[in-house]
């Protein structure tokens, strides 16, 4: 019976890291094991259950001390360590300790079934390296201890809270909108770019939608954006925009509380717009809020098109 499982590689900045660590543990949940997590790093201390702690399960306890990055570094680097070493127990059946690695997710399985893999091989301790390979279904059952854990701390919520009211007092209905620049501009070719003209256009379409509702916009970017781009607009700008460069935010970039707060700001919106982005899809599973991730500039956005997610992605 497998009794453990270590998450032995990091996946990129927050969004993708706080993803793969739902699901994983909503698997864990489900199975009755201990899941570690090394690879949240940083990100660790911003939110009330892992603030200062690598073992987590259903102890939603809050009162620990941040863990200092130094000691962090020293354990992740232990663990790819301890992966790396542990690859020969592929060739091994039997063996308590295994690994396995599934970026891609070429079988087509479901993550479930990726560690029942290893259970049947005899795994009592299960090094894993995942990505692309997820449980909705599981997500879902256990939303809401999900989203316990990863509840941001106090002192994080406030900024966003207090923009967000003063936006509320103004209209009836707020359009979460999250702008990826950055990596985004070469990634993939730069297909997911969208300008902020581009941006203001479906803001303006999604408002039209609702001729008799009046729409406020929270705008959360990994890039400094300008209200000069927004003019007509009722619009507040996400914390971490005062210190965004022109540029965007990059993969080698120190992490910084800001992203969280965003974050936060949008799942407190009540849609929520983006593009590809498990920024915005961790936002609104977190949140749970209609979510609508944009693929062309030929796309509409009206509020029908928006779902809610059952699981980030």
């Amino acid at each position: 019976m497998l009794k453990y499982v270590i998450l032995s590689k990091r996946n990129a900045q927050m969004g993708n890291r706080l993803t793969m660590h739902a699901h994983l543990l909503a698997c864990c949940l489900e199975k009755g094991c201990t899941f570690l997590n090394p690879t949240l790093g940083d990100y660790a201390d911003f939110f009330s259950c892992t603030r200062g702690r690598l073992l987590l399960q259903k102890d939603l306890s809050v009162d620990r001390t941040p863990t200092p990055r130094w000691i962090r570094s020293f354990i992740y680097f232990c663990v790819r360590v301890l992966y790396q070493m542990s690859k020969i127990s592929r060739l091994l059946p039997w063996c308590p300790i295994q690994s396995r690695k599934a970026t891609r997710n070429p079988e087509g399985t479901g993550l479930m079934e990726f560690l029942n893999w290893i259970e049947a091989r005899g795994g009592r301790l299960a090094m894993v390296q995942t990505w692309k390979i997820r449980e909705y279904d599981l997500c879902a059952k256990y939303a809401d201890t999900i989203r316990s854990i990863f509840t941001p701390l106090p002192y994080l919520k406030q900024r966003a809270d207090k923009g967000l009211s003063q936006l509320r007092s103004r209209v009836d209905l707020v359009l979460g909108v999250h702008i990826r620049h950055g990596d985004y501009r070469k990634h993939e070719g730069g297909d997911l770019f969208f300008s902020p003209r581009q941006y203001r256009s479906w803001m303006v379409g999604f408002a039209k939608a609702l001729p008799d509702v009046k729409v406020g916009f929270a705008i959360c970017s990994d890039a400094k954006q300008k209200a000069e781009d927004f003019i007509g607009l009722d619009i507040i700008f996400g914390p971490g925009n005062d210190e965004a460069s022109d540029y965007g935010n990059k993969r080698t970039d120190f992490v910084k509380e800001t992203s969280v707060e965003d974050n936060y700001l949008l799942s407190q919106c009540d849609y929520i717009l983006g593009t590809v982005s498990t920024f915005c899809s961790w936002a609104a599973f977190w949140g749970g809020k209609p979510l609508l991730q944009v693929r062309s500039i030929d796309e509409y956005v009206t509020p029908d098109r928006f779902a809610i997610p059952i699981g980030p992605d």
